[in-house]
């Protein structure tokens, strides 16, 4: 566990990090996790640019460390349920897991996407709103000539 990224880099520059059997997991104020953390197996059951569904079985609490970039947009769900990713060493995804078989779905919605899909359908909403008013009072405009 690091406190802080300055830590985490000092821990993966230190001679003794073996990269293929831990992880540094940046998670300040995490506890309980006392002892050590269990092996499994990880099946990819589907992997795309922007969803990965995996299905991990493990004999008791363990941490899955990916070896992909932990982005804003990123969320996760384990057995349906929102979980939360941790940055791993210095700027991969990470999550702990429970024992058992864990059905894991990642997604990236982009963050930027979501705000201009909102602005847009505001946008949107905003013109045909104008159109409408802008209708309603021809035919009013029109209704008071035609009564002259």
């Amino acid at each position: 566990m690091s406190r802080d990224l300055p830590q985490t880099l000092r821990r993966l520059a230190d001679p003794v990090f073996r990269p293929a059997d831990e992880a540094v997991v940046e998670a300040p104020g995490l506890r309980g996790l006392d002892g050590p953390l269990a092996g499994g197996n990880v099946r990819v059951d589907r992997y795309a640019a922007n969803h990965v569904e995996l299905t991990v079985i493990t004999d008791g609490k363990a941490f899955l460390a990916s070896s992909e970039p932990l982005y804003p947009g990123w969320t996760v769900r384990v057995n349906g349920k929102p979980a939360e990713f941790l940055m791993t060493n210095g700027a991969f995804r990470g999550l702990f897991l429970g024992p058992g078989a864990s059905r894991v779905v990642m997604t990236y919605r982009p963050v930027a996407f979501a705000v201009l899909a909102t602005l847009s359908s505001l946008s949107f909403l905003l013109v045909l709103g104008v159109i409408i008013y802008e209708r309603r009072s021809s035919r009013k405009h029109l209704g008071r000539i035609g009564q002259l």
